[in-house]
């Protein structure tokens, strides 16, 4: 199976959303609240990509909960 790899000049999976999420929170104190929207677009970006077996740096990695 081959995972798609972003080439060195390509900006990675979903960091435009992570992107967006630092804007918002600069622009609005550090309110996470005001930021739910662009909080959400980013998680279902990560969720796409993981679902096609894609990883992106702008991805917060996932808690292992084998042992919860």
């Amino acid at each position: 199976m081959h995972l798609w790899q972003p080439r060195k000049s390509e900006t990675p999976p979903c960091q435009r959303e992570a992107c967006d999420i630092q804007a918002c929170l600069q622009s609005n104190g550090y309110n996470e609240a005001r930021c739910k929207r662009v909080i959400e677009a980013l998680r279902v970006c990560c969720q796409r990509l993981r679902e096609t077996g894609g990883t992106s740096s702008a991805c917060p990695r996932r808690a292992d909960r084998s042992n919860v």
